[in-house]
Parts: structure tokens; sequence; C-alpha cells
């Protein structure tokens, strides 16, 4: 009975607590909607290659600039790839794309923009120790240069970085981040 009693108590009080003093809970709906940095609630992501059509260098990244998605841009004996993060429904999972505010632009923090020779290649890292929060495992992924997601499960608190490796030097290929600053 007291169990009981205490169970109403609770629902009556979450019921009215938008009516009372301003106060309202908010959902990870709400805080996705405020928030301005490239955050993805309930969402595990994956990075695919895309090929696009592309004439020069310029002009794959431009058009990567448009695709808040697309982290990493290639160009490859004239043929465009972007790299870009694939979602799917996953409740314990909190993804984002490392420096990057919505709709897809890069934060002021970003690092500056620098293109490489060679192939990208992304490689797993799994941050030491618990990570209570995602916005802590956004801060460690954005201060890694070379990280362009990550991933926290709130389950176990881990944090999962995909961090930016060169695979080689290849003279008809070069790459380059999205979310830095020119």
């Amino acid at each position: 009975m007291k169990c009981l009693f205490s169970l109403l108590a609770l629902t009556y009080i979450v019921a009215n607590a938008t009516a009372q003093d301003g106060f309202t809970i908010a959902t990870d709906r709400d805080l996705a909607a405020n928030f301005k940095r490239c955050f993805f609630y309930k969402r595990l992501s994956v990075i695919k290659k895309e090929r696009v059509s592309a004439f020069d260098i310029d002009e794959c990244k431009s058009l990567c600039d448009d695709r808040l998605e697309c982290v990493v841009f290639q160009q490859e004996s004239g043929k465009c790839i972007h790299y870009i993060v694939l979602l799917a429904k996953k409740k314990e999972l909190t993804s984002g794309i490392s420096n990057c505010d919505k709709p897809g632009v890069p934060s002021e923090n970003a690092p500056v923009c620098v293109t490489f020779l060679g192939a990208p290649n992304f490689v797993r890292y799994f941050v030491p120790g618990k990570v209570g929060l995602p916005v802590d495992c956004a801060n460690i992924c954005d201060s890694d240069e070379k990280c362009v997601k990550w991933q926290h499960n709130r389950k176990n608190l881990k944090c999962k970085l995909a961090l930016l490796e060169g695979k080689g030097i290849l003279p008809y290929f070069v790459y380059g981040p999205k979310y830095c600053l020119a």
C-alpha cells in the first residue's frame, strides 16, 4: 500500500511538473533540439564510403561541406569519395561528430584545415576508464585533431572514438577532414 501511494504521488508530481514555477522536464528530443553540437541521441554510428561525382578536390570538399554527415573527403585519380556517418537506432548509445555544430558547420574550436597525401584509415580507440556523460566523450574527441566521431554507451560508460589515420603516401590520393577552419 505504501509503495502504491508513493507511485501515485510521483506520477502526480511528474504530471504537474510543467505547471509548477516554470519547471519543465527535458526529454532527449528537447535537449537535442536546443543543443548546437552534432549529437545523435539513441544512435549507433558507423563510417561508410560513398562515391560522389566531382571534377577536382575543391568540388569534392565543397560537396562534403554541404552534408552534415560527411566527415572526410578524398580525391582519388579523378574520383571523389565521401566518408559519411550512418546512424542506426541503439537505445543505450549517443553518437556525435567531432568539432561539428548544427546544421553541419565547424565549431569555433575546430582545428585548421589540412589535406594529406594518401588514403584515409579510421582506427577505433576506446578511452581508458569510464566516461560519465556523452558530452565528456565529445570533449575528449574534440580535443584530439585525429578524432572524427565518437560514441558513448550510457550503460557501461565507455567512450569509443574513430581516429583518422593515413594508409601511407599514395601520390594520386588526397584527403582531408571536413570539420575544420580554413
